[in-house]
């Protein structure tokens, strides 16, 4: 009877176990599923937002060289209109060819207000029905949308900027790009190169697309935005994210607005790409419930198998993430730019390869938040700007000097973007830095030439002006003492008319080569017509130390030859400008005055104004 009870016991226990072990198998597969899911859901969340952050980076890209563009085209159109050259088709089209030569652009044009064209590959043409000029027209800068160009056939679009004359529109510049030498602008590399990255307009039409990017815009149909709901949002300039098939293909995109016409930058990523992750941890964890159903049928403890199987769960997740962080280090070290990613939550700093390579070091944390990567008296100006992309700001761009580990400057831009949560607060700080040192020197050369002299190399008239009037505007001190030289070279037109115009530029030669000689680098010594040159004396000192350069410039005049026997010599009139004089006018009228006086005198000589004069 008790062998009966006990068989019975034994069989209820076998069932119960049964039962419990059938519970745990069934919650083991649930939970495996869910976990499946759940998984799939983390990885489309990490991969919509690394799309949206690369669609940001690459709107930011388009958006910079779209204003480098402008700013060229304003530099060259404000040259052209300096020299003259703008009346003149042959030099219009130097300089456009010039301006494709040292530019990115595949074309150069030029377009009188009637809309007729002159480009730099020498073709004339009439663009007056293009919106872009147009548009210029009316003093903006311009974007056209895609143009096909009649010489190649070949699709492109245009970058246009007003030309102004004496406060008026008088015509348009304007470059072009082809898409095929534009693409790879914003073509940024993302999940190992299987991404596409396009420029589209809220109607679907491509304004660029990667070499062999075929995938129709119009497909968009599946979950996520709707087609309907993406062309909504893009009318609204709103950014999003969603899915659609192609054949047996189903991909996964951003989109994100620009700052240029309607234009959106959409980057593409095949789903299978992005699920490759999802399916190797879904394996791992089917591997894992397999292990734990074994523990349970050898070992029956529940409560041991629960811990191991959390145990196990949170070492993947955080293999994940050493995973998902080995990845992100890997790609930044191999960048060849200046780039850097301020983690502000953790307070740690990421630096491509390129600071190494390009200027000796790569900075710390410190150098970021104090401004040690730029210029000792920018480095207030820098943290300024950092704390305001930690403030808010999404994204801006300045120019600073930095230094590079051997102490040397060069110029740069700098871009921050500002990472922000859910919430709205910014957690990461990403910064990128371009090289311009080429582009500002040159922009400075450009600058000197325009107020230089040709022949003597020494200031125009307007250049002088301007030099002597803002010293004269922004001297601070109560007293000071400033010379003016006002100097006319004695009988000029007899050495051009006897010896010629090459002797004559010559002695024109020789004469600012004294003056610069005999005068500080502070003064300011300018050509200001064609035998007549001024020197204005800064913090001269004393009335008797400007009277002894006069004498001192007359002396040396007299050693410059002309040819032969025969020797330079000069009328000088002198004015001491001393505490409160601020204007240039009044200057000259009485330099001038004087000047007369001493060719009055029998010329080779100075004169010093005085009210009698």
């Amino acid at each position: 009877m008790k062998d009966q009870k006990k068989v019975k016991r034994t069989g209820k226990r076998i069932v119960l176990d049964v039962l419990f072990a059938a519970l745990i198998v069934f919650l083991i597969a649930a939970s495996f599923v869910d976990f499946t899911k759940r998984i799939r859901l983390s990885v489309h969340e990490n991969a919509e937002q690394t799309l949206r952050e690369m669609n940001q980076e690459g709107a930011l890209l388009l958006e910079t060289q779209i204003k480098r563009d402008f700013d060229f085209l304003h530099s060259l159109a404000a040259i052209m209109v300096e020299d003259g050259s703008v009346d003149h088709p042959e030099m219009i089209m130097r300089n456009l060819g010039l301006g494709r030569d040292n530019y990115s652009f595949d074309r150069m044009t030029f377009i009188q207000s009637n809309g007729m064209a002159y480009t730099s590959t020498g073709a004339e043409q009439d663009l007056s029905g293009r919106e872009y000029f147009k548009k210029a027209m009316g003093g903006e800068d311009a974007v056209s949308n895609l143009l096909i160009s009649k010489h190649s056939g070949k699709e492109g679009f245009a970058v246009a900027v007003p030309v102004y004359k004496d406060g008026a529109v008088i015509g348009v510049l304007s470059g072009s790009y082809l898409t095929e030498t534009f693409s790879n602008v914003v073509n940024m590399e993302v999940f190992g190169g299987q991404s596409m990255t396009y420029v589209v307009q809220p109607d679907g039409s491509y304004i660029l697309q990667p070499e062999g990017g075929a995938i129709e815009v119009q497909q968009w149909s599946m979950d996520g935005d709707s087609q309907e709901t993406i062309r909504e949002k893009m009318r609204r300039g709103e950014q999003g994210y969603a899915s659609f098939g192609n054949g047996d293909e189903t991909w996964r995109f951003s989109y994100v607005p620009t700052t240029i016409n309607d234009w959106y930058v959409v980057t593409m990523v095949p789903d299978r790409v992005i699920m490759k992750q999802a399916d190797y941890i879904s394996q791992m964890a089917l591997i894992l419930c397999a292990k734990i159903g074994l523990a349970l049928a050898l070992v029956g403890v529940y409560v041991a198998v629960n811990h191991r199987r959390n145990e196990r769960r949170e070492q993947e997740r955080q293999e994940l993430s050493r995973m998902d962080n080995a990845r992100y280090r890997v790609l930044l070290e191999n960048m060849d730019a200046l780039f850097f990613e301020w983690d502000l939550a953790g307070n740690t700093l990421a630096c491509s390869q390129g600071w190494q390579e390009q200027l000796g070091y790569t900075p710390g944390l410190d150098a970021i938040e104090n401004g040690g990567i730029v210029d000792a008296p920018e480095s207030l100006s820098f943290t300024g700007f950092l704390e305001s992309v930690r403030g808010g700001l999404s994204h801006g761009e300045e120019e600073y000097r930095m230094k590079r580990a051997d102490n040397t400057i060069f110029w740069c831009r700098v871009r921050l973007t500002g990472i922000k949560d859910q919430q709205g607060n910014v957690r990461r700080i990403m910064g990128l830095i371009e090289d311009i040192d080429t582009r500002k020197k040159r922009e400075v050369q450009l600058m000197n030439q325009a107020s230089r002299d040709s022949l003597t190399n020494l200031y125009n008239k307007k250049a002088t002006e301007e030099q002597i009037t803002f010293i004269l505007k922004n001297e601070q001190r109560d007293t000071y003492c400033h010379g003016f030289f006002l100097l006319d070279i004695d009988d000029f037109k007899g050495i051009n008319d006897t010896y010629g115009h090459g002797v004559g530029d010559q002695v024109l030669r020789d004469i600012a080569a004294c003056l610069l000689r005999l005068f500080r680098s502070s003064d300011v010594v300018g050509r200001i017509g064609g035998d007549e040159f001024a020197v204005f004396l800064r913090n001269a000192g004393t009335r008797e130390a400007i009277l002894k350069r006069a004498r001192e410039l007359i002396a040396d005049f007299r050693q410059i030859p002309v040819t032969g026997d025969r020797y330079v010599s000069c009328s000088l009139g002198v004015v001491v400008a001393e505490s409160g004089e601020k204007d240039f006018e009044r200057l000259y009228s009485h330099a001038d005055a004087a000047m007369y006086e001493a060719k009055r005198e029998g010329k080779n000589q100075y004169a010093v104004y005085t009210m009698k004069n």
